[in-house]
């Protein structure tokens, strides 16, 4: 496309006045963290009950990886981290998670509520080569939980061009057990979420 010489100036105005908030963003305010203590929370020896621990190489404020058994033996390994850069995981976090399989198949979103925030679970459960499996994520955006990041980024993009973008903490949890044992293993897993949230939600408060 050419630009008439007519509108030359006009055009050229136009990019420098848009470009402003853009140089302002990178320069002045890359990110912001409402998280009181982040590290209180990835440092912890268990994080929802799940014997946890830190991983020397964090993606950016915090990262974890560990695994529980519940009472009836079933294996549950999670994976918690916080993220600036959210592009990475507009489409899911298949790379970051456990069983890929559970990414592409059917899922749903399921709801939880704990101490007045919902939780928006990503929820992909089958049975395969004779076991049960279970891989269930979540994201949240400072405080508050989120369905996606791309939508939450449309939402806050205008706040977050000023005031800097806050990073994405993102929770996964894998189970896996014998054939018939989705509905323990759903309980098991959605019982992680709500004490990990609470958990999070303590450090970042305190």
């Amino acid at each position: 496309m050419v630009i008439s010489s007519r509108y030359a100036m006009i055009a050229a105005l136009i990019s420098i006045v848009a470009a402003i908030p853009v140089w302002f963003h990178a320069i002045e305010a890359p990110t912001r963290d409402t998280c009181r203590d982040p590290d209180a929370f990835f440092a912890a020896e268990r994080i929802g009950g799940a014997k946890t621990e830190a991983i020397c190489r964090p993606l950016e404020a915090g990262e974890a990886k560990g695994e529980l058994r519940t009472h009836k033996g079933e294996r549950v390994y999670v994976h918690v981290f916080r993220i600036a850069e959210v592009s990475k995981l507009y489409g899911s976090p298949m790379s970051f998670g456990f069983d890929s399989m559970a990414y592409l198949v059917p899922r749903e979103t399921r709801t939880l509520e704990v101490d007045g925030d919902t939780l928006l679970l990503q929820w992909g459960a089958f049975e395969i080569d004779g076991q049960s499996r279970l891989e269930a994520w979540m994201f949240a955006q400072g405080d508050t939980p989120i369905r996606h990041p791309f939508e939450a980024w449309v939402r806050l993009a205008w706040r977050q061009l000023f005031e800097g973008s806050e990073p994405l903490t993102v929770m996964i949890s894998s189970a896996v057990g014998r054939p018939g044992q989705l509905e323990s293993l759903g309980e098991a897993t959605e019982q992680w979420f709500v004490a990990t949230w609470k958990q999070l939600r303590a450090s970042c408060d305190s």
